[in-house]
């Protein structure tokens, strides 16, 4: 059995280019999208990614579920997003 975590990273606007800020896991959707919808009124946007994490070999595979404002188009294809549930 896979288990899923709920990855928000904000974006914040430095000239024309957007960068990711300090990502925070949660481990249920709801929780995630309530954080995102606070995030969002002082950041230019934010993504929540659903990661999963096979426990068996520890292989990591993330989604976009959802984003608000400006989020990258090419995200998160482009970028290394290594983090691990602790």
């Amino acid at each position: 059995m896979q288990h899923l975590a709920y990855v928000v990273i904000p974006f914040t606007r430095n000239g024309a280019h957007l960068g990711p800020s300090q990502a925070i896991v949660f481990q249920r959707p709801q929780q995630a999208r309530l954080a995102a919808s606070q995030i969002a009124r002082r950041v230019a946007g934010v993504a929540i990614l659903e990661r999963q994490i096979d426990p068996e070999t520890g292989d990591e595979q993330d989604r976009l579920v959802a984003e608000i404002g400006a989020v990258p188009p090419s995200f998160p294809e482009t970028f290394d997003w290594s983090m691990r549930l602790n």
